[in-house]
């Protein structure tokens, strides 16, 4: 009997049993109660929150959402590919590469390779590297070279002068009226662009744009793309990087960075990394006047937007932007030897230029001889090259001519009128100076 008063104890009475049944219904009620007055104030909340700030809800559906998430390339935006009304020649140039167009017209002969290298204003120093190096060979085997920098607006007309000084000795300046800084970099070269379709014409059979703050490996470049050139005339080369499925940078405080509103997608498409493009003028051309049906407005990455969304935009195709080697493509000579050294993190840029060109020199087992050079690859054709003249202020060297320009602007960039400075100087800018003007 005892191992049954467990159960004796534990046995539920008719009350019991009523009042537990009573107890639980409260608890449902009470379950059911919450979950009303829950939802109600949940729809409060929402009606509330509506009407202080009302947005629109973004719907890019099932196929963008994958294409925001895709780390592979497959379309562009739709903002990109919907055509705005377009607008011809809407840039406007103060200065122009006289001695280039003189050249070709005293000559009456095709570029080889024209070069169109990004410059500021204000670095007039590295453009003297350029003319001093790499920038001096005006022919290869016949060939000839063109060379051409590209700079945006000045701020004064003391900074005018002087960069017209430049350009009365040289030639080679093509000045327009962009705002020379990085956000502004697409507008500065698809400019240039613009200058070569309607008044530089189809002068040359390479278009080139690279930096001041690289050398190009002129030898090699004439020896490459010399070489199965009427094919290499149908492709946009990419003699630096080649970028493919590139993801962009969401930080905003990078140089690169790139919001959701302007690019939305995960992946660019292929590009062409700035330091150094190689294409025909056809593809320029076609390039230029897709620009001007093309909404890129707050996209500043020149190389992006010119080799990958506007090229993806007119050509529909990745297969033309080929890097160093496609097909088995090389030179009869240094077919491992790189197109061009970026050297922009040298500590000093003349330094490091000044390595370069004895490097191509020695190479290629260059004499100086009546500013002609004679070199020989080794168990290759023989190179004969021509060098352009550096011309220099009257009772000044080259190098002293240089550093007078650099010195000015320098003090230029410094100047105020009233209390007003000129020039925003970024800190960047402050120690770019210091590395070159002593």
């Amino acid at each position: 009997m005892k191992k049954f008063s467990y159960l004796r104890r534990t046995r539920i009475t008719k009350r019991g049993y009523d009042v537990t049944v009573t107890v639980l219904f409260k608890i449902f009620l009470a379950f059911l109660f919450g979950v009303v007055i829950g939802f109600n104030i949940k729809d409060l909340m929402i009606r509330t929150c509506s009407s202080i700030a009302p947005r629109k809800p973004i719907s890019y559906g099932v196929a963008k959402l994958d294409l925001m998430l895709s780390p592979k390339f497959t379309e562009l935006p739709e903002k990109f590919l919907t055509n705005i009304p377009p607008e011809n020649a809407t840039f406007a140039f103060t200065l122009r590469p006289w001695k280039y167009v003189a050249r070709h017209k005293t000559n009456k002969s095709q570029y080889f390779m024209t070069f169109l290298v990004k410059s500021a204003a204000w670095l007039s120093l590295r453009r003297f590297f350029v003319r001093k190096t790499w920038g001096s060979v005006d022919t290869i085997n016949g060939h000839r070279f063109g060379l051409i920098f590209i700079v945006g607006s000045t701020t004064n007309e003391e900074q005018q002068k002087l960069l017209e000084q430049e350009n009365a000795m040289y030639g080679d300046i093509l000045q327009c009226d962009v705002i020379d800084d990085y956000i502004n970099l697409p507008r500065k070269v698809l400019s240039a662009f613009q200058w070569v379709t309607y008044e530089g014409g189809n002068i040359s059979d390479y278009y080139v744009t690279t930096d001041d703050d690289c050398s190009i490996n002129i030898p090699t470049s004439y020896d490459y793309f010399v070489t199965n050139k009427t094919q290499k005339l149908e492709y946009l080369h990419c003699g630096y990087i080649y970028d493919k499925d590139n993801k962009p940078v969401r930080n905003p405080k990078s140089k690169y960075g790139m919001p959701p509103s302007i690019y939305p997608y995960a992946a660019y498409p292929t590009f062409c990394h700035g330091g150094m493009t190689v294409m025909s003028y056809t593809i320029l051309r076609d390039l230029y006047m897709t620009s001007q049906v093309t909404n890129y407005a707050n996209f500043h990455l020149e190389d992006v937007l010119i080799t990958g969304i506007l090229r993806e935009k007119k050509y529909n195709s990745s297969k033309m932007v080929v890097p160093k080697g496609y097909n088995g493509w090389g030179g009869s000579i240094r077919r491992n030897e790189l197109l061009v050294w970026h050297m922009g993190t040298a500590r000093r840029l003349d330094v490091a230029f000044e390595a370069r060109w004895r490097r191509i020199c020695s190479g290629l087992r260059i004499l100086f001889v009546d500013d002609t050079l004679f070199g020989k690859q080794p168990s290759a054709a023989w190179l004969n090259a021509t060098l352009r003249g550096v011309p220099s202020l009257p009772g000044k060297t080259l190098t002293e001519t240089m550093f007078e320009f650099g010195g000015k602007w320098k003090q230029l960039r410094r100047s105020r009128v009233g209390a007003k400075e000129v020039v925003v100087r970024t800190v960047a800018e402050e120690k770019e100076e210091e590395k070159h003007v002593e």
